[in-house]
């Protein structure tokens, strides 16, 4: 299935879903709150370390956002508990300090997935 929804939208819509404003996510990557209306408008594009920043606060990946995947991470993730993409690694800490790691390549994104949410005792559809 080919992914329909812009750039922009994919924001908006996971945003949304996480229950942030424009000003309170702009603030958390942080850019200024213009900049980030012209992303959801589709006027300008965030950079590699911003969409990054974006990924990791709206738990899904830089592929899903870039649509080089459909697959959306939405693993749900107290505040002690976070999503990182570093050293060309995904991590997911838990919040008892233990982690999980793997190559952070898009193929990896649903195997990721189901790994954290078989840990954290979560049923997928």
């Amino acid at each position: 299935m080919i992914s329909m929804l812009s750039l922009g939208e994919k924001i908006r819509l996971l945003r949304k879903k996480n229950g942030l404003t424009q000003q309170e996510l702009a603030k958390l990557i942080p850019i200024s709150f213009s900049t980030f209306r012209r992303w959801e408008k589709n006027q300008h594009s965030p950079n590699v370390s911003e969409l990054a920043k974006l990924a990791q606060i709206l738990h899904t990946s830089v592929a899903y956002l870039t649509d080089e995947s459909e697959n959306v991470i939405t693993i749900p993730q107290p505040k002690e508990q976070s999503i990182t993409t570093d050293r060309g690694m995904m991590t997911y800490y838990f919040s008892n300090n233990e982690k999980i790691e793997m190559p952070a390549l898009p193929e990896l994104v649903p195997a990721f997935q189901n790994l954290i949410a078989q840990r954290l005792g979560i049923k997928q559809a």
